[in-house]
């Protein structure tokens, strides 16, 4: 079958990986080749602020001389063009070695030569990337393949930034020698990742339409609301990205800082770009673009206005703090701004629409590059206690942080959750924990650990949790879906109520009666009309889930009809339902005569065993009763021992204790009963104890058909077995112990 251009989730998958080896590698080679070391570079050789502003522009800027890019490349696949311009990039950084032989300000303009041939080539590589990830990704895992890679490359910077500070520590090469050196390992990491990112499959190619120049594209997107507002954010977002660079000089120039320190410095911008790609990992694809961006401008605009009114001699430890924040918050928009370009970038000339938006970026970042370098120029001296030499550029930083704010506010991404719900999941311990759980979840395979979270997230009250059980309701099937009904008996949530009425009343649903059972947890006069009308049902099942829930709710009017389903059932579940039901709507506790009724005689033992200890539980009877069953299901016998001595606690049980020892241990069941008779005789019980003594002495003077008389041994092994016999004697100590 021919392949359409369109890549399979196998090939998507491939790619993904080969983009990840990619940026590894990427990673460790623009450390030795961008802007920190060229900045160094610059102010070694006496750069001024004008210049050191340009370079700050330098990665964007150089996409103004790209407008023909799509009509000169038209045809060509995309990987391979970005492959070409990562190798000559590289190859171009091989100048430096000129600086060996230069000085001054023809050294300067050589550096600025080399880094914008470097940054336009970057440009172009830069301008397939995004049609190249959008190729590989879907929406539903955009933000976290984003994430991913930004965290891959950042983690490789870390290392590269810490071979630097290591080198340049040392006195001999904290100068133009050791950061060369840097630069030349550089290219060749460089040419390792050009090589690596051409394995990434790709059928897709640079597509040129005559008359579709940047200008008439710019005017396309600028129709579409949502599109020239996501633009006008993505400049936003780059110009205060190009001012805040200029504070690596700042802390060159003004504060006197050390080569390996502004490496050290480097690394921590690093660090705070690996945590905001962990954050946008996290949570982008769930919980939008524009809420993590109204919150991130409102910070970064705090965090640059800090950056502003530093004074020149603060502790070096406060400036990386700042940055390490402020970096974290600017890469966070970036990264979330980007996410929502790439969504809504074009299917057809996806390279042209790229190269529209890092054209404008080009000329805004010139213009920013050199204005936020003349402000430094006009700047307070650095005497002031509030102010610094690069305040007012910094000034200029936080007023564009705030428009984007502005901006931000008015963007509409469908995708997006509503600031409500996104502050539930960020703001709140147990948002966050139920958001994590969700994720959680997806991913885990072992089904013990997968019911450990969703027992969390069944208990977790945030609006995220709800949210996640609501949208498992919504689905025909799932495998947590009826666990997470079940749950919300103990957790009702009343928003999720309509869900569950509409469930319960679906004949064609499988979790039916988990919504059925969960009703018991919603009183009100809707649920109470569906659970009667489910009395009608024709499966047994779900009519005794509804007399169940409906005696939960305090329903009371269907009591006759209930006994009269309960006379005639035989099956356990439906059985121990209607018990549950009787219990909670039969105050006089007229169905406990049912307890030891003869419709057992004959039925498994764990038929008896199960309705006997529902029983016990109802009274709260201690020891449990199913303990006791559960060890003598063990071993005949075993706990006997340990229960009659707690019955000690009653005359009537001490006095026989050591008989009754002997008749359980040699399985002599008349005289036991003959002793319950005696005791329950004896006594004159009130309210459902008397009900419970009324079906023992019942049970045990039930007439036989063998002809045996009555209270005869013969008799009692006929009718009563070890099981019954227990239960006989559990009930009957306490039934006249609490009298």
């Amino acid at each position: 079958m021919k392949k359409t251009r369109f890549l399979t989730k196998e090939e998507k998958a491939q790619g993904g990986k080969h983009l990840d080896q990619f940026q590894l590698l990427n990673g460790m080679g623009f450390s030795f080749l961008g802007d920190t070391p060229v900045y160094l570079l610059a102010i070694m050789f006496g750069a001024t602020n004008v210049q050191l502003g340009y370079i700050s522009s330098a990665l964007f800027m150089s996409g103004i001389v790209i407008p023909m890019l799509p009509r000169l490349l038209a045809g060509k696949n995309i990987v391979q063009v970005m492959s070409t311009a990562w190798l000559i990039r590289g190859l171009v950084c091989l100048g430096y070695l000129l600086l060996f032989f230069l000085q001054g300000q023809p050294a300067v303009y050589l550096i600025l030569l080399l880094y914008t041939s470097f940054s336009i080539l970057r440009t172009v590589g830069v301008i397939m990337y995004r049609p190249v990830l959008r190729m590989i990704t879907t929406n539903n895992n955009r933000g976290e393949i984003v994430g991913r890679v930004t965290f891959i490359s950042q983690v490789a910077s870390i290392f590269s930034k810490t071979v630097s500070f290591i080198v340049t520590a040392v006195e001999q090469l904290s100068g133009i020698t050791g950061i060369i050196g840097l630069q030349m390992g550089g290219v060749i990491v460089n040419t390792f990742a050009a090589f690596r990112v051409r394995k990434i499959p790709c059928r897709e190619t640079i597509e040129y339409r005559k008359g579709r120049g940047m200008l008439v594209q710019l005017k396309d997107s600028f129709r579409s609301k949502e599109m020239r507002r996501v633009l006008i954010l993505q400049w936003l977002f780059t110009s205060v990205t190009v001012l805040l660079g200029l504070t690596i000089p700042f802390l060159r120039n003004r504060t006197g800082l050390s080569t390996s320190g502004v490496f050290l410095y480097s690394m921590g911008l690093t660090l705070g770009t690996i945590f905001s790609a962990m954050l946008v990992r996290t949570f982008a694809d769930s919980i939008g673009s524009k809420p993590l961006m109204i919150v991130g401008s409102i910070i970064s605009t705090v965090l640059i206005l800090c950056w502003a009114a530093a004074p020149e001699t603060l502790p070096w430890f406060v400036y990386f703090v700042l940055g390490f924040l402020v970096i974290f918050m600017i890469n966070t928009n970036n990264m979330l701004i980007s996410r929502l370009v790439i969504k809504y970038m074009p299917e057809k000339e996806a390279v042209g629409f790229s190269s529209m938006v890092n054209f404008i970026i080009a000329i805004i970042s010139l213009i920013l590059g050199v204005a936020g370098g003349r402000l430094i120029d006009f700047g307070p001296d650095g005497s002031a206690v509030l102010l610094n030499q690069y305040s007012w550029t910094f000034l200029l930083a936080a007023g564009l942080s705030m428009l984007s704010f502005v901006f931000t506010l008015r963007v509409s991404d469908s995708s997006s959750l509503s600031g409500k719900d996104a502050a539930s999941i960020m703001l709140s311990v147990y948002g966050l924990r139920a958001y994590m759980n969700i994720s959680r979840l997806q991913k885990i395979e072992d089904p013990v650990r997968k019911r450990t979270v969703l027992l969390s997230i069944g208990s977790n009250r945030n609006d995220v949790a709800t949210s996640e059980i609501k949208r498992m309701m919504f689905s025909p099937f799932s495998p947590e879906k009826g666990e997470m009904i079940r749950g919300l008996f103990d957790r009702p949530r009343p928003s999720l109520l309509p869900l569950l009425l509409k469930d319960a009343s679906d004949v064609g649903s499988y979790t039916r009666n988990d919504s059925v059972f969960s009703l018991g947890a919603f009183p009100g006069k809707e649920t109470e009309t569906l659970l009667v009308s489910l009395l009608d049902c024709r499966d047994a099942i779900i009519r005794s889930s509804a007399a169940k829930s409906l005696g939960r709710i305090g329903h009371t009017a269907s009591l006759d009809r209930v006994r009269e389903y309960f006379a005639g059932e035989t099956d356990i579940r439906c059985l121990m339902n209607y018990f549950i039901a009787l219990k909670n709507m039969d105050a006089e506790g007229a169905y406990l005569l049912e307890l030891f009724s003869t419709r057992w005689v004959g039925k498994p033992v764990s038929f008896r065993q199960s309705l006997y200890a529902l029983n016990a539980e109802f009274m709260h009877f201690a020891p449990e009763l199913s303990h006791l069953f559960q060890l003598c299901n063990s071993r005949k016998g075993s706990g006997m021992r340990d229960f009659l001595d707690e019955t000690r606690d009653h005359p009537d049980f001490l006095a026989a204790h050591q008989d009754l020892i002997g008749w359980f241990d040699d399985d002599e069941f008349s005289p036991i009963i003959d002793f319950c008779r005696r005791v329950l005789i004896g006594h004159q019980p009130e309210s459902y104890r008397a009900r419970i003594k009324e079906s023992i002495i019942n049970r045990i003077e039930v007439p036989v058909l063998n002809g045996n008389p009555a209270g005869s041994s013969d008799e009692h092994m006929y009718e009563i077995d070890y099981d019954d016999l227990l239960a006989i004697f559990y009930f009957t100590y306490h039934v006249v112990k609490t009298e």
